[in-house]
């Protein structure tokens, strides 16, 4: 993650203290994983949401200049990552979750679906995988007229999940991740 421009997460500080959770959960921690040879976040419990950044205001991230994100996780069930996004027509959450499935306008207000599959699959569970999104694609995707003007955090919902690395970059820069 070198020339990653802006890491939020990446576990090596041994803290957790910028995730909140709202509903069911324990609050985040940060463990070692020997899978990784890293430190990593733990969330744990039935559903949270656990929430790095903000919708808006002060713990939003309000990153304005890049759109591309990239995060490392070990699926072991159901979940749904959401970014949220300012953009010219308002609040958008750009989620993605483990169905194979494209639904541009979903039925949360805001809300546009990008599945990334693996559900079912047992080659996906219990495996670290990398996901990496243009934001700003997958909103055109869905609201062409629409401009993404800040990326301001990433919420995830679902069971027992550790998960790392979450940065934002511009496409042209090289990202790397770290040795996995």
């Amino acid at each position: 993650i070198s020339n990653a421009t802006t890491v939020y997460e990446n576990g090596e500080d041994g803290l957790a203290d910028g995730w909140r959770i709202q509903g069911n959960g324990q609050p985040a921690t940060n463990i070692y994983s020997p899978s990784q040879d890293s430190r990593v976040i733990r969330l744990q419990g039935n559903g949270g949401p656990w929430i790095l950044g903000a919708i808006s205001g002060d713990l939003a991230w309000n990153n304005t200049t890049e759109k591309s994100i990239s995060w490392k996780m070990v699926m072991g069930s159901r979940y749904t990552v959401y970014v949220v996004v300012s953009t010219t027509n308002g609040t958008r959450y750009l989620f993605y979750n483990d169905l194979p499935k494209r639904i541009l306008r979903h039925g949360v207000e805001g809300g546009i679906l990008h599945g990334l599959g693996g559900y079912n699959h047992s080659e996906y569970k219990n495996v670290w995988r990398t996901y990496t999104r243009d934001l700003e694609a997958d909103l055109k995707d869905s609201e062409p007229d629409n401009e993404l003007l800040a990326v301001n955090g990433f919420i995830y919902a679902g069971a027992d999940v550790s998960i790392d690395n979450i940065l934002l970059y511009n496409p042209t820069e090289k990202v790397y991740s770290d040795r996995k």
